[in-house]
């Protein structure tokens, strides 16, 4: 990539070469949760209707203010919310036979749709086949965002679409302790309305789910 991800790359070669990552200090922007492993954070804007996807993708891979300005800060690790906070890791030639990388990250309060929750994100899934290997940027993933607007909940994606843009990273797996770490941004949009958000500076530091 050829913007802000890269520093966090470099941060974590020596680490990614090793497979394991007994340190989160290279995450300290995830800070102070990072010793228990519930750390997921993003920011999000919805784009102007009159920009094109090409356009977006443009802007994405020059991180442009378009995209990154007055952006919204989603952070996942919801005091006692676990079952919708789960990482899910399949090694090659298990149950996914190319492996897999499972992370849902959602608000429970929001699954009833209180009429008083106020609008916005309420969190975000990402499936990743195959499963990435350490340090190596995808460009190919199922991102599905959930956002609650007057009572109802619409769901943006970005399904594998060649033709969209998304970029995640797997920067540790420390398997000795049972937590995996990554980078990830996407455009994600409602297919039927054509709305677009881009998903920016996507972090998470999490347990492995047995």
């Amino acid at each position: 990539m050829t913007f802000t991800l890269k520093p966090l790359f470099a941060t974590l070669a020596f680490a990614a070469s090793t497979l394991l990552l007994t340190s989160c200090d290279a995450l300290q922007t995830l800070a102070p949760a990072v010793q228990n492993a519930r750390n997921f954070v993003f920011h999000f804007k919805e784009l102007p209707s009159t920009m094109t996807m090409n356009q977006a993708i443009t802007a994405m891979t020059v991180h442009a203010t378009s995209v990154t300005s007055n952006t919204t800060e989603y952070r996942g690790n919801k005091e006692n919310n676990t079952q919708f906070f789960r990482l899910r890791i399949s090694q090659p030639g298990s149950a996914t036979s190319q492996g897999l990388l499972e992370i849902k990250v959602q608000d429970a309060t929001t699954q009833t749709l209180d009429p008083n929750f106020s609008p916005g994100v309420t969190g975000l899934n990402i499936d990743v086949i195959p499963l990435p290997q350490i340090g190596t940027e995808v460009e190919f993933g199922n991102l599905l965002m959930s956002f609650v607007q007057q009572n109802e909940m619409t769901e943006f994606e970005n399904n594998n679409d060649p033709n969209s843009y998304f970029r995640l990273t797997l920067t540790a797996m420390d398997l000795t302790n049972n937590t995996a770490s990554g980078v990830f941004e996407a455009i994600v949009r409602d297919p039927v309305s054509g709305r677009m958000f881009a998903i920016t500076d996507g972090e998470f530091h999490m347990t492995i789910s047995q």
